[in-house]
């Protein structure tokens, strides 16, 4: 059986499949190109680390023990995708924090982690049985209205890649219509082709000034429902 997205999509950046930028707050500007209107930030860089979910509370929710692993050493970093990747505009389904997505959109600072069921192993190493994966990326903003904005940006990239396919590494995936599964949450989710049993499911949603993004990879029939049950429990932990 393949490796499951979850090692090589959701770890795809600990495995050495993707590249780290760092960047510092941007300025976001409205649809005519004046400055947004800003309100006072709820949440700041430094409280990010403690505001992702704790392993044990993900473990629960997916029925999976995982080894967590901090992702993003430091501070205000976008992600690129692999080289490999052939489609650009599918980059939002393979890397949280896609530098394409975000730069621009206004983010202050970055914190993300991952969970897993097997150690980081690098492409193109296989599994012979499938694995599971939880991956959260949270950024802040200088105001709550900043922070909806760029979900919809985040909404949008998505978008350009749904009911696509997309190859990387020796792996072909095929990406679902995006929708909201809840009023606040943008849903996306995709699979690899070869199997249709592997996929990720693909969570956004903003509250007070910080947008959370997730990817929940492994059993394609229970990825969705798990990933909106993380989101809900990732939201709680964020006032406002």
């Amino acid at each position: 059986m393949r490796t499951a997205a979850v090692i090589l999509a959701a770890t795809a950046l600990l495995a050495g499949c993707g590249t780290t930028t760092e960047g510092a707050a941007r300025s976001a500007t409205s649809e005519t190109g004046s400055p947004a209107t800003t309100e006072a930030a709820s949440v700041t860089g430094d409280q990010l680390p403690g505001l992702t979910l704790p392993i044990d509370q993900i473990e629960k929710i997916i029925g999976t023990a995982l080894s967590e692993s901090t992702f993003i050493p430091q501070r205000r970093v976008t992600f690129t995708p692999p080289p490999t990747l052939d489609n650009p505009d599918c980059a939002s389904y393979w890397v949280v924090g896609s530098k394409a997505t975000y730069d621009g959109s206004g983010w202050i600072d970055s914190w993300g982690t991952v969970g897993a069921n097997a150690p980081m192993a690098p492409i193109p190493q296989r599994f012979s049985q499938p694995q599971a994966a939880v991956t959260e990326f949270l950024t802040t903003y200088p105001s709550p209205a900043v922070a909806k904005s760029a979900l919809q940006v985040i909404a949008a990239a998505l978008q350009k890649c749904q009911t696509n396919q997309f190859n990387v590494e020796d792996m072909s995936w095929f990406t679902e219509q995006v929708a909201y599964s809840q009023p606040t949450v943008v849903a996306g989710s995709m699979f690899e082709i070869d199997s249709r049993h592997e996929g990720c499911a693909v969570r956004a949603a903003a509250k007070a000034n910080v947008v959370v993004e997730l990817h929940v990879c492994g059993d394609k029939d229970a990825t969705g429902a798990q990933a909106d049950t993380v989101i809900n429990a990732a939201l709680a932990r964020i006032a406002g």
